[in-house]
């Protein structure tokens, strides 16, 4: 049987409408049925020139399942986007999506198109009915991403940008655009956390340090600025916690160091304080940083000493065992050195003393005495005149060259004849001990816990010189 032109062409207009039919009501079974979560990537269309919306990820249509000419179109109508052609997009994934309204690929598509053209809330409802049709489609994820961050929502922006990426790992540039959102994040609230700080508002300061360090835990910096605003706030354990923590991932931040030290001395750690703030130097060397290292290292030195100790240079007058403590301390290589050790001494009423230690140690040296019934007496207080007896054996011990030397001054209430008088000459020729009242010693004067503290310390620093009676030797 002959077919006619006029019947050929009818039935090819026939079959092409058959297919048509065909093709449109089975787009959404096509697209459910596809297996997108396993698919192999598709190369997005190429576009004659640099992309006009790099960041927006290209809608991958199935590779399996789905009809080319779908994919075709698709790709065509991306092309138009990305070739800064919006109204050429719109038209093209406007037809598609309309003929077959179950391809998510032309949804996604549709969507950027709209968020090209400003349309943030247009463009939202595209992703979300993408994301319904097809939970595990990555690409609408990350559409909706972009439509929050158009409408200045990060936060949302940031989950479904991870939605995306946890969908499909390969999708490697959302992890940079995860990393730029959660900087930006921890910047604005860096700058708000800063500015309250400076404004006095610390615990609003404190809530946005905070805050920031959950969106960036290994941020040393965020850690030392926390703690800074926490040691403001007499929350000290806080802020030592934080600031470890900003040390330990830093261990180069001098500042870190100096704030470390500042917390710790507030907490009553001096020798941690010292530790810290000697990090900081070492690291930095300001003069600032190195005069409060030079303040807490006498406190710090002492703070493992009792409690009677370290009150001692605020004593309006010391006692027996008050000196006996200070010289055993602060002079321990001076008495412990070879030679000055004497056969041991008995002192009956210094067992249970707090100093006892630091007693017996100037006893068997010879430094102090203990009396002829056998008792040190503590308690008894101290006199300029003892003072001087003590710095004379001290210096006759460190310095004996030096000492035969000393001129012999004149001392109205310490004359040449006075029982003391060797020992005075000593002591303030040279010039451990001054005089006072206008050229007078007053040796029965009682001896206050500064005035203590400063004479041993001057023979402290005497011991250290180089001795005259030997050749090298220093203390």
């Amino acid at each position: 049987m002959t077919i006619g032109p006029e019947r050929r062409a009818n039935l090819r207009r026939g079959r092409a409408w058959s297919c048509r039919r065909r093709w449109v009501s089975a787009a959404g079974i096509v697209w459910v049925a596809a297996s997108l979560a396993c698919a192999a990537s598709i190369t997005p269309p190429a576009t004659p020139s640099a992309p006009a919306y790099a960041d927006y990820i290209f809608p991958q249509p199935p590779q399996k399942g789905a009809d080319q000419r779908l994919a075709a179109q698709h790709r065509k109508a991306w092309e138009l986007l990305q070739s800064g052609d919006l109204m050429g997009a719109s038209n093209e994934y406007s037809a598609l999506v309309q003929r077959a309204p179950g391809y998510v690929p032309a949804e996604v598509g549709l969507g950027y198109v709209l968020l090209a053209q400003h349309k943030a809330k247009d463009a939202m409802a595209r992703f979300d009915h993408a994301i319904r049709v097809a939970p595990a489609y990555a690409p609408a994820y990350a559409g909706r991403a972009e439509a929050h961050l158009a409408a200045g929502q990060r936060e949302l922006a940031l989950a479904s940008f991870e939605s995306a990426l946890k969908i499909d790992p390969t999708l490697s540039d959302l992890g940079r655009r995860i990393e730029m959102i959660k900087f930006a994040q921890v910047r604005g609230l860096v700058a708000a956390a800063k500015r309250a700080g400076d404004e006095g508002r610390l615990e609003e300061a404190r809530r946005g340090y905070a805050e920031a360090i959950r969106a960036s835990p290994e941020s040393a910096v965020l850690y030392r600025d926390l703690g800074g605003i926490e040691t403001r706030l007499n929350a000290i354990g806080d802020a030592v916690q934080h600031l470890r923590k900003s040390v330990a991932l830093d261990g180069g931040d001098p500042r870190a160091f100096a704030a470390l030290g500042d917390a710790l001395e507030k907490q009553g750690d001096l020798e941690g304080a010292v530790e810290a703030y000697q990090r900081a130097v070492t690291l930095d060397g300001s003069d600032a940083t190195r005069r409060t290292l030079d303040r807490l290292r006498e406190p710090a030195s002492t703070a493992r000493f009792p409690a009677e100790y370290r009150s001692i240079p605020q004593l309006p007058q010391v006692t027996r065992g008050d000196l006996a403590a200070l010289l055993g301390v602060r002079l321990q290589g001076v008495l412990a050195a070879p030679g000055t050790s004497g056969p041991t001494v008995v002192a009956t009423d210094v067992r249970d003393h707090w100093a006892s230690t630091w007693i017996m140690a100037v006893t068997r040296s010879n430094v102090m005495e203990v009396y002829p019934n056998h008792t040190f007496q503590p308690a008894e207080a101290v006199r300029r005149v003892d003072m001087a007896q003590v710095v004379a054996r001290v210096v006759a011990m460190v310095a004996p060259g030096v000492g035969k030397s000393f001129m012999r001054p004149t001392i109205p209430d310490v004359p040449a004849d006075h029982l003391s008088y060797p020992d005075v000459a000593v002591a303030v020729s040279s010039g451990i001990m001054g005089l006072v009242d206008g050229g007078m010693f007053r040796p029965s004067r009682a001896l206050s816990g500064a005035e203590a503290v400063d004479v041993v310390d001057r023979l402290a620093r005497l011991a250290k010189k180089p001795r005259t009676d030997t050749v090298g030797g220093a203390w």
